[in-house]
């Protein structure tokens, strides 16, 4: 993915520009963060989308077979995050677990949607490969 290291650098010194000639110091951090952010989520979801991570699943039984076993991983880790998070986060009130909950089950549902929107890509992708093999 070399166009988001090429977007990050031209990012970068867009930044580096503006704040040499603008009062922007004060969130100077923030916005050299939220570019790293954008590209790896551009990065990621571009890697999802692309369908390149299921090259096996080429049949409606390898598809269901492969969402089940996504599905129990996904529950995993929120099962193993909840308890991680709950170590480090520390909660004290009923408010800091319902933070600490929702924090996991957001993880969680986004871990098996960016997952699952892969599997899906992958699969029409093998399968149309596979249909133009015959």
């Amino acid at each position: 993915m070399a166009e988001g290291t090429v977007s990050l650098v031209v990012y970068l010194l867009a930044i580096l520009l503006l704040g040499s000639f603008t009062p922007i110091s004060v969130f100077y951090e923030l916005f050299i963060l939220l570019g790293i952010g954008l590209i790896l989520a551009y990065v990621l979801l571009r890697y999802a989308i692309s369908g390149m991570e299921f090259t096996a699943v080429a049949t409606k039984e390898e598809y269901q077979k492969e969402r089940k076993k996504i599905f129990k991983q996904s529950l995993i880790f929120v099962f193993i995050f909840a308890i991680v998070y709950s170590i480090v986060s520390r909660p004290l009130t009923g408010e800091d677990w319902v933070d600490v909950a929702g924090v996991t089950v957001l993880s969680g549902i986004f871990m098996f949607l960016l997952n699952d929107l892969s599997l899906r890509r992958s699969y029409h992708k093998n399968k149309g490969l596979l249909d133009e093999r015959e």
